[in-house]
């Protein structure tokens, strides 16, 4: 990772740190269940930032994170209650988008592995991982709603999401934004 590259990339992470710790100021002011969300925002910025040149982050990749992170504090603060068109929950555009970042996230690392296998086969391997980290995040918000109670964000069960068949519903956005980015990965690997 080049120097220049590497600042800007500090910058766009320290700047969300900053964006997350208001939000965590909030939370705590307020008393919101979203305290829990703003704290796991802010280790996996710190994780991105110590790891950065592990993770083969780049600028793209970064600000794709640091967005998600921003419109997933949103929604944990209030923001799930909203749909698109009076039918798409703000929460299913953020399991569409979220996957979508993540997925290019885990191809970039798996590539610049420099694995011995075709495009065809690190999309198949980031699909696999992508899928299962969102499948255990719906374990996570399912054991938290059983332990923690209703509420908003990861490890709650609340206004985003729609009654008993929202696991289904998450696992599709996210598949469907796994789908696309693979797709896009695939065809940018091919060139």
């Amino acid at each position: 990772m080049d120097r220049k590259r590497g600042k800007i990339i500090n910058a766009i992470l320290i700047a969300t740190a900053v964006i997350a710790a208001a939000f965590l100021a909030r939370a705590i002011s307020i008393g919101s269940k979203a305290i829990c969300d703003s704290v796991l925002v802010l280790v996996l910025l710190f994780v991105m930032y110590r790891y950065k040149k592990n993770f083969g982050l780049n600028i793209a990749t970064t600000i794709g994170a640091a967005v998600f992170f921003f419109f997933h504090l949103l929604g944990a603060h209030g923001m799930y209650d909203f749909y698109i068109f009076d039918s798409i929950g703000y929460d299913k555009l953020l399991h569409f988008y979220g996957p979508f970042v993540l997925f290019v996230m885990i191809f970039n690392y798996l590539a610049a592995k420099k694995i011995k296998v075709g495009a065809g086969h690190l999309v198949f391997f980031a699909v696999l991982i992508t899928l299962g980290i969102n499948a255990f995040q719906e374990v996570a918000e399912f054991t938290g709603n059983s332990l923690l109670g209703r509420g908003e964000g990861v490890f709650f069960y609340g206004s985003g999401d729609l009654g008993g068949n929202d696991t289904p519903k998450d696992l599709i956005a996210n598949f469907l934004g796994v789908t696309l980015s693979g797709i896009i990965m695939y065809l940018r690997k091919r060139r």
